[in-house]
């Protein structure tokens, strides 16, 4: 790990902060944009969820684009994508377009976290990998909080625009960091541009590489890695991946329907346990905040233990801790088991990105991601409408908590019988571990 690979990480964990906080700020200001526009709830809940439906598009689509012009050309446009329509947003002069700028900036949010996954994926060490893109999710959660102290202070003096011009400060970030920003080693060798990789690699190591010692199975497995050039889209449903494509699918459609079923209707939820308005937003705070260090744990977890099992221990302990805290009536016991449940709920999200990270090859490392982010933000639309519905209805809060949890009793059944483990390996083992236990191998 040397200070370049630290610079990478630190561009990594810019970019999460920068995409949760435009994802969340709509949240904060939600209710100032209601009374400017005279908002109807109707409308109002589809400005709120408008972001959510671009990131599905942009999670899909980034994978394709990324897989066939780099990793760095697509992260860089997944920023200056969802900076500039965040700018605009703060122009728009009907709810109209206000909502149209807030679908595009999903598209560049929605691009943007799952080419980031993909790109220091392929440069982390393999030891500090997993804990790393665990934790650099720790950012993308701590926004909401800055998001929310920054109104306090933005909205009063510059209004809610203000907040989305903060969204435009990822084009400056771009600015500065894309000429010192290296292109995927990985990605430079699939398209036989050795001279620029060795290049690149000899920049990030602190060792020359004519001092290392032959590996011959390294050597076996980067071969075996090679050998998957000729993979196309379809490869991702059918073979090795027939198994693993699924469980990715189901894994992050219920991490996506839980994480952003507590984001969307917490302070309502709690409201209707008996708390005020304002001690609502309170626990909202400190439940978030003890949630987004659920990255922390969940990333040392990983490398101690493996994903399989670290992502096996968050979603049960995440099932069976939001059932208790459904069942909680007094103040100190929704704050307690909410913060608990919250930090098994937003920890897992990391690990699980680190996973579908990891399982593809690199032709289709991108896709896979992408795919797997689009089945997320599918379970992100799905959940508060189903919630809604729920609440609407007058059923009993504990029912919602109860249907939240068999979510993640699914998504930890998916994980025993649909995942292949990837820890501690470089992604050329991870590959070559994939087609060795392939049933068309045997």
């Amino acid at each position: 790990m040397t200070a370049r690979h630290v610079g990478l990480y630190v561009v990594s964990a810019l970019g999460h902060f920068f995409d949760g906080y435009d994802v969340q700020v709509i949240g904060v200001i939600l209710p100032a944009i209601t009374a400017a526009y005279h908002l109807s709830a109707g409308e109002a809940g589809a400005l709120g969820s408008s972001a959510a439906f671009g990131m599905l598009v942009g999670a899909v689509l980034v994978g394709f684009v990324s897989d066939r012009i780099g990793r760095k050309a697509a992260l860089m446009i997944a920023l200056l994508l969802f900076a500039i329509f965040s700018v605009l947003c703060a122009v728009a002069p009907n709810v109209e377009l206000l909502i149209t700028f807030r679908v595009l900036t999903g598209v560049g949010l929605g691009a943007e976290v799952v080419t980031m996954y993909a790109y220091i994926s392929e440069f982390l060490p393999a030891r500090s990998r997993g804990t790393l893109l665990t934790t650099s999710s720790l950012f993308w959660q701590l926004a909401s909080v800055v998001a929310a102290l920054l109104a306090i202070v933005v909205v009063p003096s510059l209004g809610w625009q203000g907040m989305f011009l903060i969204g435009g400060l990822p084009a400056v970030v771009v600015l500065i960091v894309w000429r010192g920003l290296p292109e995927s080693v990985r990605f430079l060798i699939g398209r036989n541009r050795f001279t620029e990789a060795t290049d690149i690699v000899r920049r990030l190591s602190s060792v020359a590489p004519e001092d290392v010692p032959r590996d011959t199975e390294t050597e076996a497995a980067a071969r075996t890695a090679l050998s998957d050039d000729h993979l196309s889209v379809g490869s991702l449903f059918r073979g090795r991946f027939a198994r693993l494509t699924p469980g990715v699918l189901v894994i992050q459609f219920f991490n996506g329907f839980v994480l952003f079923a507590i984001v969307t209707w917490l302070p309502s939820i709690l409201v209707a346990k008996g708390l005020t308005f304002v001690h609502s937003l309170l626990y909202v705070v400190v439940i978030v905040g003890v949630g987004a260090f659920g990255n922390v744990g969940a990333g040392l977890l990983l490398n101690r233990i493996g994903r399989r099992r670290a992502m096996l221990v968050f979603f049960v302990l995440g099932g069976v801790t939001l059932m208790i805290w459904g069942m909680q009536d007094s103040p100190a016991g929704v704050l307690v088991l909410g913060s608990i449940s919250s930090f098994f709920i937003y920890g897992v999200s990391g690990a699980v990105y680190t996973y579908t990270s990891e399982i593809y090859p690199t032709k289709l490392r991108a896709t896979g991601t992408g795919w797997s982010g689009g089945a997320q933000r599918v379970g992100a639309i799905v959940a508060p409408s189903i919630i809604g519905v729920m609440i609407g209805a007058h059923l009993p809060i504990v029912s919602v908590f109860i249907l939240l949890a068999v979510g993640f009793i699914v998504a930890a059944v998916a994980v025993v019988f649909l995942t292949h483990e990837t820890g501690g390996r470089t992604l050329e083992e991870i590959e070559a571990s994939v087609v060795e236990t392939a049933p068309e191998h045997h």
